[in-house]
């Protein structure tokens, strides 16, 4: 599915979750029910246009023959968060295979 077509069905779907929020909300009136255990509208996440979907898109002009430079700025475009930690391989010994874990530049 393209980008493109992921960001309408969100769309899609966001709209159905307001209008049946509203159908239940309107039916629990209407029958006298307590609105109480309704999910409060401060928990429901904000509309996908407030995500930026220039950032989000993929450059389809990287190939397998494009600079690495581009490649890597590619790669880091597809993923936010903090720059200081990545992945650090290691080796276990007992279990004969390797591993991932969480390090940081700032650690000594």
């Amino acid at each position: 599915m393209l980008e493109t077509d992921l960001y309408k069905r969100i769309e899609e779907l966001e709209l159905e979750n307001r209008l049946l929020r509203a159908e239940n909300k309107r039916l629990r009136e209407a029958l006298g029910l307590p609105l109480e255990n309704v999910v409060s509208e401060k928990f429901i996440p904000e509309p996908i246009d407030c995500i930026k979907k220039e950032e989000n898109k993929i450059d389809s002009s990287i190939t397998k023959h494009s600079t690495p430079e581009e490649k890597i700025e590619q790669f880091l475009s597809l993923f936010r968060g903090r720059m200081d930690v990545y992945a650090k391989r290691c080796y276990s010994k007992k279990h004969g295979s390797s591993y991932y874990i969480p390090a940081c530049k700032n650690e000594s």
